[in-house]
């Protein structure tokens, strides 16, 4: 049951990601190079990358 709502929900979940993706480059633009949270947000958008990937493949 669990799986099916997972499914049905997989549009916005999507769509949500995709918005954290967006926010995540916005806040990268905004940090000074070399930052702390510089490295951090990369992380966010390369873990936001890599599920994107998956889902397009």
């Amino acid at each position: 049951m669990a799986n099916a709502r997972l499914i049905a929900a997989a549009p916005e979940l999507l769509e949500v990601i995709r918005i954290c993706l967006d926010a995540e480059l916005a806040r990268k633009k905004k940090l000074l190079p070399g930052a702390p949270a510089t490295t951090y947000t990369q992380a966010r958008i390369d873990r936001i990358n890599a599920v994107l990937t998956k889902v397009d493949a």
